[in-house]
């Protein structure tokens, strides 16, 4: 299948959306660590990133992910910020999810602990 080149795509806002709507349902989130499974090619399923030679050093690597512009619930289409370099959705594949952070406030100050540190306070109680 040829890649079609979405930016002078006559059906471009749709297919933004589309991959909007895909990329913020995929399960990946901040802190996940992901597989790069594959190269992707420039553009391609409405991606607005391009591939670079560079990041090929990374294809089947186990990496973290920094920066998700889905949690901001904006239309983009750049994917997910692993390396200073962004990715599609559709070439990671989520190989840990980041443990589950609670956000205490004691004595005016947040705190942030895990879920397992939690319950571990609350064996002690």
């Amino acid at each position: 299948m040829k890649n079609i080149d979405w930016r002078n795509h006559p059906n471009r806002k749709e297919l933004e959306d589309a991959y909007t709507t895909l990329s913020e349902n995929c399960g990946i989130k901040v802190g996940d660590t992901v597989r790069i499974l594959r190269a992707a090619e420039n553009h391609e399923l409405g991606w607005g990133g391009s591939w670079s030679t560079s990041k090929n050093l990374n294809v089947g690597k186990e990496l973290i992910v920094m920066k998700s512009l889905s949690n901001l619930h904006v239309p983009h289409t750049d994917g997910f910020d692993i390396d200073g370099n962004y990715y599609p959705f559709f070439i990671l594949e989520k190989v840990a999810e980041v443990a589950p952070v609670i956000v205490l406030t004691i004595d005016g100050k947040e705190v942030k602990i895990s879920d397992e540190t939690l319950e571990n306070i609350r064996k002690e109680l």
